[in-house]
């Protein structure tokens, strides 16, 4: 969580959402808690067995992408909070 509370603070303006798979939502919420993680979360129940998880095909976890102003996905496969390609998309 280091990582990415350094990337929220150099990049206060952007929107952070968080989709857990995580198996059971009590363990989320301490997640949430106990990190102190900024931003809008979403408990998502099956998440493994619908088409969303199949669209992003995860093979990791966790997976930040980022999405512009446009609708765009403009990083889709990033699995470190400090990856260069997240960063540069950022500022952008």
């Amino acid at each position: 969580m280091p990582k990415v509370k350094a990337l929220q603070a150099n990049n206060p303006d952007v929107a952070y959402v968080f989709l857990s798979l995580d198996r059971e939502q009590g363990a989320w919420q301490r997640g949430i808690v106990k990190y102190q993680v900024e931003g809008d979360h979403y408990f998502m129940p099956n998440a493994k067995d619908c088409d969303f998880a199949d669209f992003l095909n995860i093979s990791w976890i966790p997976r930040y992408m980022v999405i512009n102003k446009a609708g765009e996905i403009v990083v889709f496969n990033v699995i470190e909070a400090d990856d260069d390609k997240l960063i540069e998309a950022l500022k952008n």
